[in-house]
């Protein structure tokens, strides 16, 4: 049934009041109409199966107390974004992130255009999970832009010493 169709048949039950024939009443369309036009729910078990799909339980059976409050792969801090591009600017003679409050950024300038977390490698991740290992260490990936070099260019650099 096409969307114009679709759009037609519900306007149309919530005009009348009435659920057309055509829609059953098990579909998840129908469904839907019946709690809305009509205002009672049809309500089916968890897990059913109507029509040939299957019904999400109402309920998550996802457990996730298991999960740590941290991970490895979690993003950068906005303190560790901010160190490492404090480090950098010192490093390599950057113009700050904030020099653009102002003023604009020429094509001849240097700075920083992006930072985020370098994945650990999978040896070191995958044992650290596993319970057996040490937590790997954390790199910081950054994109600088070099304006003020000859010829301008764009580098990435892996940064662990931003502490």
């Amino acid at each position: 049934m096409c969307t114009a169709a679709l759009l037609s048949l519900v306007v149309l039950a919530l005009s009348r009041a009435t659920i057309p024939a055509s829609i059953k009443p098990s579909s998840p369309l129908g469904r839907r109409l019946q709690q809305d036009v009509v205002g009672q729910p049809q309500q089916e078990p968890a897990g059913a199966v109507t029509d040939g799909v299957a019904q999400c339980p109402a309920v998550s059976p996802v457990d996730s107390s298991w999960a740590p409050a941290s991970s490895i792969f979690d993003q950068l801090s906005a303190e560790e974004l901010a160190a490492v591009e404090e480090y950098l600017t010192a490093e390599l003679n950057l113009l700050p992130q904030n020099y653009s409050e102002g003023h604009l950024a020429s094509p001849l300038d240097s700075f920083v255009y992006r930072i985020e977390l370098f994945p650990p490698p999978k040896g070191e991740a995958v044992p650290f999970l596993d319970g057996q290992g040490p937590a790997p260490l954390r790199f910081a990936r950054a994109i600088v832009y070099r304006g003020a070099e000859d010829p301008r260019d764009m580098m990435e650099y892996k940064v662990l010493d931003w502490h």
